[in-house]
């Protein structure tokens, strides 16, 4: 333990590096992520005229849920992506500086953009940018786009239920006339008259059959009647109402200025304090295991895992005596000496 009290005295301020940088630079990027403005836009979902024979009572999905479904599955699409970007003029401009446009607007808008249902009727449509005129106008966008595009789909299938059940009443008209034609043809051979019919089908099988067979075909041409007027008046709606779950915006397009969660961004300074404490304790390991020098008797067993034999005990006296430089003598020159005068 005082090899690790040693080390850390030594170097402390390294320790303090990522205990103090880790957190603020967390602090700093999330209160620079977490910023920003959010659009939004309420829209009430309603049954169509279309909607009323289409749409099942009983089923689990409210109107709500399954517009939003509706507008979240065209976020999926590239092009519907691409068509928001286009609509918007601010978005617009930077379609030109992208490598790949479709794609990066694809993942924008559904990164950012969130569709929310909220009760049995009331669907949220909200887009966040830091860019507040940005931010409605892709709300705008995708509300707009959702509904010309809901249109021109339900404008294709409704196209193409008429055809399909004009084609079914062709056939049941047909089986309708020879029914009618049996029924009449029985009754004459059998001199069955109108009035007599409820009482002579109770005890003839044959006459029955034959009128439940006309009623079935009369009420299968009428069925197939009223889904043609339905896939006629669902071709026909205006432009502002979605076929199936029509709507109507309950509250426009508004922008608010989101600030970061405080929980968030403690939590998230929270883990980077615990991070820089890990990565300061494994630099203070790793310095004190490269550090081979003995500062005390203790440390000759731990580092050469050897005995102690002996210590010289510390003695300031022979220190100080030590320190005290002695003169130094003289160097002796060695000089050539003259020759004598004879």
């Amino acid at each position: 333990m005082s090899r690790y009290l040693h080390t850390f005295s030594r170097f402390w301020w390294l320790l303090l590096i990522p205990i103090l940088i880790l957190p603020a630079a967390e602090f700093q990027n999330v209160r620079h992520s977490g910023t920003g403005y959010v659009a939004s836009t309420n829209i009430y979902v309603q049954q169509t005229a279309a909607s009323n024979s289409t749409v099942n009572p009983t089923a689990w999905l409210s109107l709500a849920q399954i517009e939003s479904a509706n507008i979240t599955q065209w976020l999926q699409s590239p092009t519907f992506c691409l068509d928001v970007a286009r609509s918007s003029p601010i978005y617009s401009k930077q379609l030109g500086l992208m490598a790949d446009p479709k794609q990066t607007v694809s993942s924008d808008l559904q990164q950012h953009v969130t569709v929310t249902a909220r009760g049995d009727n009331l669907v949220s449509i909200a887009y966040s940018s830091q860019n507040p005129t940005l931010a409605i106008q892709v709300v705008q966008g995708v509300l707009t786009n959702a509904t010309s595009s809901t249109q021109a789909s339900s404008s294709r299938v409704a196209a193409v239920n008429k055809a399909y059940y004009q084609s079914l009443l062709i056939t049941a008209q047909a089986n309708e006339r020879k029914s009618a034609d049996q029924l009449t043809s029985y009754m004459s051979q059998h001199g069955v008259t109108v009035p007599d019919l409820q009482t002579q089908m109770v005890s003839d099988t044959t006459l029955a059959t034959l009128y439940d067979q006309h009623k079935s075909d009369q009420q299968t041409v009428s069925d197939l009647q009223q889904k043609i007027k339905a896939a006629v008046a669902q071709n026909s709606l205006p432009a502002t109402v979605v076929n199936q779950n029509g709507y109507y915006i309950a509250d426009p397009p508004t922008v608010a200025y989101i600030s970061a969660n405080k929980k968030k961004e403690l939590l998230s300074v929270a883990i980077a304090l615990v991070l820089g404490l890990l990565l300061a304790g494994a630099f203070l390991v790793v310095m004190t295991a490269v550090d081979r020098t003995f500062r005390a008797p203790a440390d000759v067993p731990v580092l050469l895992d050897l005995p102690v034999l002996a210590v010289v005990p510390y003695s300031a006296g022979l220190k100080d005596k030590a320190s005290r430089k002695q003169p130094e003598p003289a160097p002796i020159l060695n000089t050539p000496s003259r020759p004598r005068a004879s």
